[in-house]
């Protein structure tokens, strides 16, 4: 198999349309503004480019290219492979002259006087080199995309400043009220009282409060996500923001802020 060379002598014409909003195809994107297919050369040989362009009604190509494709006007290099096959051609060739010489000049001694000489063959000249298939030695009008991918950037490691101000909503170790949650029903249990309005509604239900446990064990920062309404919502504030100090949460070894989550059941005693 040929060695696929890359694209060259190649002269783009700059297009300003953006790649992510043309609608995608088989061979590439659509160009609305153009009405034109924009062909994705990123992955493509000259013999790819080339046969676009024979199959282009007016020789005119749309294609995407990386920055490293178009080598215009600077000569192709070779890898050590190419060097070394051509050495070794050279080589081959160079021995079968010397072999046809030394043959020649046994057969001439051989069949012919030595007083009698041949006049010099006249020295013929090489043939052109012939261009490879399907890459012909032209100049192709272009107009592309070119693209320069980002170097990949490092987010940079937290100072010991934000990583005391962090508040975390997942740690290794979470927080734990005082007494676990055994702990906290009971407190709850004790401490929660039922508004008149809420008793005379009837309501019942869930009030979803959140907080941070900070680092000294204090809850701060309470809000309902979620409430009942009819006093219940106010009631279940007052009620954890009296609670005493929680166990912080840990993480790393540390401990940090957590947010936190708490749902306040209010249920109304059931009648015998």
């Amino acid at each position: 198999m040929l060695h696929e060379l890359p694209i060259t002598n190649i002269r783009l014409l700059a297009c300003h349309e953006d790649w992510h909003r043309m609608t995608p195809t088989e061979q590439g994107r659509h160009c609305a503004a153009c009405n034109r297919e924009v062909v994705d050369f990123t992955q493509a040989s000259a013999a790819e480019l080339v046969q676009a362009r024979i199959e282009s009604a007016d020789g005119r190509v749309c294609g995407r290219f990386r920055p490293n494709q178009l080598t215009s006007g600077r000569p192709v290099r070779f890898g050590l492979w190419a060097r070394a096959f051509a050495l070794a051609a050279a080589l081959v060739f160079g021995q079968g002259l010397t072999a046809r010489e030394a043959w020649a000049q046994t057969r001439k001694a051989t069949t012919t006087n030595a007083t009698t000489r041949r006049p010099a063959a006249r020295p013929t000249r090489r043939p052109k080199p012939v261009p490879l298939a399907g890459v012909p030695d032209m100049e192709i009008q272009v107009i592309g995309i070119s693209i320069d991918l980002p170097e990949p950037m490092l987010e940079p490691e937290p100072s010991p400043a934000q990583e005391a101000s962090r508040i975390y909503d997942y740690t290794e170790q979470m927080p734990q009220p005082p007494g676990g949650p055994e702990g906290l029903r009971e407190y709850l249990g004790k401490n929660l009282r039922y508004s008149a309005e809420a008793r005379q509604q009837q309501v019942e239900g869930k009030v979803f409060v959140q907080f941070v446990v900070r680092p000294d064990g204090q809850l701060s920062d309470l809000k309902v996500l979620k409430g009942i309404g009819a006093g219940c919502d106010e009631e279940a504030l007052r009620v954890i923001g009296q609670m005493p100090a929680w166990t912080p949460g840990r993480q790393n070894g540390q401990v940090v802020a957590v947010r936190y989550t708490l749902p306040v059941t209010f249920s109304l005693p059931t009648k015998k």
